[in-house]
C-alpha cells in the first residue's frame, strides 16, 4: 500500500535547523500530548486516511509545531489542525471535554424476543 504525505511538502531537510535541545516547560508537556495523540492515532484510528499517512514525516513536521504553543487551549486547537487529515472524527479538548448531551448515553430498546 503506498503511502501518501500528509501535511506540508517538505522532507527531513525542511526541519528547523540547530543542533539537539532538551524540551523544556510547556514544550515539553506540548510534546508529550502530541507523541500520546500520534500513537492513539496511528495505531487505533479507523480512517483510511491514517492507514495511509507518512507517520514519520507527519511526526517530523508537527513537533515544532506543537512545541511552540503558549497555552493549553492553542494546544488543542493546534493538535485539531493537524491530526484533522488524518483523523477526522478525533475531537482535541483542553481540559476537561464538553458533556454529552443526556440523551446520547441512552441506550435504545433491542428488536426481538
Amino acid at each position: 500500500m503506498a503511502r501518501r504525505r500528509v501535511g506540508r511538502e517538505r522532507g527531513v531537510e525542511g526541519a528547523p535547523a540547530g543542533p539537539p535541545r532538551a524540551f523544556e516547560g510547556r514544550g515539553l508537556d506540548n510534546a508529550v500530548a502530541f507523541t500520546r495523540l500520534l500513537g492513539y492515532v496511528r495505531y487505533f484510528h479507523p480512517s483510511d486516511e491514517a492507514a495511509a499517512a507518512d507517520w514519520d514525516l507527519f511526526a517530523i513536521e508537527g513537533i515544532s509545531d506543537v512545541e511552540a504553543a503558549a497555552t493549553p487551549d492553542a494546544l488543542a486547537r493546534l493538535l485539531q489542525e493537524r491530526f484533522r487529515p488524518v483523523a477526522p472524527t478525533v475531537r482535541v479538548f483542553a481540559g476537561t471535554p464538553p458533556r454529552c448531551p443526556p440523551n446520547s448515553s441512552r441506550r435504545r430498546p433491542r428488536a426481538g424476543p
